[in-house]
C-alpha cells in the first residue's frame, strides 16, 4: 500500500479506499473511544503511529482473504483468560493472565495459530 502519511493528511484515507477508511474508523472507535475513554484530539505522532499500525493490519487482512479458501482469523477478546498453551508464562504459577487487548490477530494455518499478540494483565491467585 503506497499511501503515505502526507497523503492521509492532505486527502484522507477515504481517497485511497472506502473500506480501509471504515476499517480505521472502527478500530479507532473500538480501541480509543471505548477502551481508553479518550474523546480529545490525538497528537499528530500518535495519529501517525495509529495509521501505520492500521495500514499493516489491513494489508495482512487483505493477504489472508486473497487465498482460496481464506485463512480463518484467530481473535482474543478482552478479559478472556489467556491459555498457557499459547504463551510462555513469565510471572510464575501464582499469576493468572487475563487479556487486556488484542494487539494483532492471528490466523489458523494447518491447525496452528500464527502471529497473535495480546497485552495481558496479571491477577494474583489469592
Amino acid at each position: 500500500m503506497e499511501l503515505t502519511w502526507d497523503e492521509v493528511l492532505s486527502r484522507g484515507t477515504k481517497h485511497f479506499s472506502e473500506q480501509f477508511s471504515r476499517f480505521c474508523d472502527r478500530k479507532n472507535e473500538c480501541h480509543v473511544a471505548s477502551m481508553l475513554c479518550w474523546n480529545r484530539a490525538w497528537p499528530e505522532p500518535l495519529l501517525q503511529a495509529f495509521f501505520g499500525a492500521s495500514k499493516s493490519v489491513w494489508l495482512v487482512h487483505l493477504l489472508a482473504n486473497s487465498l482460496n479458501p481464506g485463512l480463518q482469523i484467530f481473535r482474543v477478546e478482552r478479559d478472556d483468560r489467556f491459555d498457557p498453551v499459547y504463551k510462555e508464562e513469565t510471572g510464575g504459577d501464582r499469576y493468572k493472565s487475563v487479556v487486556r487487548a488484542m494487539v494483532q490477530p492471528g490466523f489458523y494455518v494447518y491447525g496452528s495459530v500464527v502471529k497473535c499478540k495480546v497485552v495481558c494483565k496479571h491477577c494474583g491467585s489469592d
